[in-house]
């Protein structure tokens, strides 16, 4: 009679035997002849598992093809929604610039941008180019003559009057010096003598004196930059009128 293990369910066709003949089971022996199939413990459990695996796999296999599908049709359905929504906005932001309000503030916050430009960068650029130019211009200008504190001497009844001039610029003046000088009181009085002290040039008609004495003419040039004086000579005190060119002004010398 054919017999198997309830243990691990492998045949036994020795009659002898009452237990499993494999040294590891040692399980009872039990006839095979039945209405069914008899399983061992270990071959139900077995089979009960890969049954199991099989229908876990087949149900997330499944589950899986469902969920990558429906993450694709959420991704599209999300992308179709954010150009709708982006094109929504750009329609909703052109309409509003088209409005009045929205282009006089735009308008206002341009002005306002643009002065804030022009007066932080741009005119300072500007001011330090006019300056610059003022520099060039003044620079370029010829050297202009004023007159300095006259120095009064007498001597007897005469008088030496010493009259510095000061060049606007510390360089040889552009052209000869032009003096003339008149008395404008005192009748009685007359210039004796009217020429440069220092270094200068002239020539045979650098200084005239009208026969009366009353006026005089003195034309040089000076050979040295910066101050530079000339004396005049009278006979007597008077007042002094004096007159020149490089933008020299006229002014008056009291001889007393």
């Amino acid at each position: 009679m054919r017999r198997h293990c309830t243990t691990c369910g492998q045949p036994v066709e020795e009659d002898s035997l009452i237990v499993c003949p494999r040294p590891q089971c040692k399980g009872t022996l039990i006839s095979s002849e039945a209405k069914g199939i008899v399983l061992a413990p270990a071959q139900a459990s077995e089979i009960a598992a890969q049954v199991w695996r099989r229908l876990l796999k087949k149900v997330f296999g499944i589950g899986s093809a469902l969920t990558v599908f429906s993450l694709i049709s959420l991704g599209v359905l999300y992308v179709k929604a954010l150009k709708r929504v982006e094109t929504m906005l750009a329609n909703r932001i052109a309409s509003e610039f088209e409005t009045d309000r929205i282009r006089a503030t735009v308008q206002e916050v341009a002005k306002t941008q643009a002065s804030d430009l022009m007066e932080k960068q741009i005119s300072p650029i500007i001011e330090s180019f006019k300056k610059e130019m003022q520099a060039i211009a003044e620079m370029a200008k010829p050297p202009t003559l004023s007159p300095l504190a006259p120095i009064v001497t007498k001597t007897g009844t005469a008088y030496k009057v010493d009259l510095p001039f000061l060049p606007s610029k510390k360089r040889l003046l552009e052209g000869q010096v032009d003096l003339q000088a008149r008395i404008i009181d005192n009748p009685n009085a007359r210039i004796l003598d009217f020429w440069p002290d220092g270094i200068f040039e002239s020539g045979p008609d650098s200084k005239r004196i009208t026969s009366d004495g009353r006026a005089a003419r003195l034309i040089f040039g000076p050979l040295s930059p910066g101050v530079f004086s000339v004396q005049l000579h009278t006979s007597g005190s008077c007042v002094v009128e004096i007159v020149g060119n490089h933008s020299l002004p006229k002014f008056q010398v009291h001889v007393r």
